[in-house]
């Protein structure tokens, strides 16, 4: 089976935050903020799928999307940690933190269902953009740059993960799923996230910037009826 699927939608009043200044005061906090239906973006894209239905002791699908999002805002707060920080308000859209520009999903499965397989799944996703605006401190305006929000791309993630299973046969009523789950196979070191300075980690290297590496589950499985009973090692 060959599917195609062409996606477009306009987006309007987003909340934000607008900050509003007192023109007859002289103190510098005389200001209040409010949330506002201010913000506005688009997104676009299609995706493509190719999969092929259980047969021959296999089964697959392979599916490639492409998309891209664009909006005058981050957040509900993002007005207002401008204003905070001395950043001006961007009035041009950019793209969202969450646009991730090419997305690729295979699946495999070999063996005969509810006896025994291999399950292989594999993911890749083209790098999501982040803030690259190198300061002393990220945070502090640098009159010679100008800071345009998601201006840099981090690195592209991939995983693969592999589930093998057996099921036996212990009576008429009950039989025994054993099984070996193993997530991120080939343990990549997938980046999370990069804050301004464009050090993954930041400067006291947090290890939180990358997603967990290789996790592998043992377990087995009680079948009786329609119940389920685990333990997961």
């Amino acid at each position: 089976m060959l599917s195609l699927t062409y996606f477009n939608k306009d987006i309007s009043g987003l909340i934000d935050t607008k900050t509003f200044l007192t023109s007859d005061s002289k103190a510098e906090d005389d200001c209040f903020s409010q949330y506002l239906h201010l913000a506005g973006g688009s997104s676009n894209g299609f995706e493509v799928v190719l999969e092929k239905k259980y047969n021959c002791y296999f089964s697959g699908k392979i599916s490639y999307t492409y998309m891209n999002g664009k909006c005058l805002s981050g957040s509900t707060d993002q007005g207002l940690n401008y204003f905070v920080w001395g950043f001006n308000v961007p009035n041009e859209e950019f793209y969202l933190s969450w646009d991730q520009r090419h997305t690729i999903v295979s699946e495999l499965f070999i063996g005969i269902p509810e006896k025994m397989g291999l399950n292989l799944l594999g993911r890749w996703n083209s790098p999501r953009p982040y803030t690259y605006y190198p300061s002393r401190t990220g945070y502090v305006p640098d009159e010679n740059v100008e800071m345009i929000p998601n201006n840099d791309r981090m690195r592209e993630v991939a995983y693969v993960d592999l589930k093998i299973f057996r099921t036996w046969k212990l009576s008429r009523k009950l039989s025994l799923m054993t099984y070996i789950d193993v997530r991120n196979l080939f343990d990549r070191y997938n980046v999370l996230w990069i804050p301004s300075d464009g050090k993954i980690g930041g400067e006291l290297m947090d290890s939180s910037a990358y997603d967990i590496g290789r996790r592998v589950n043992l377990g087995f499985r009680l079948i009786q009826g329609d119940s389920i009973s685990s333990l997961v090692f």
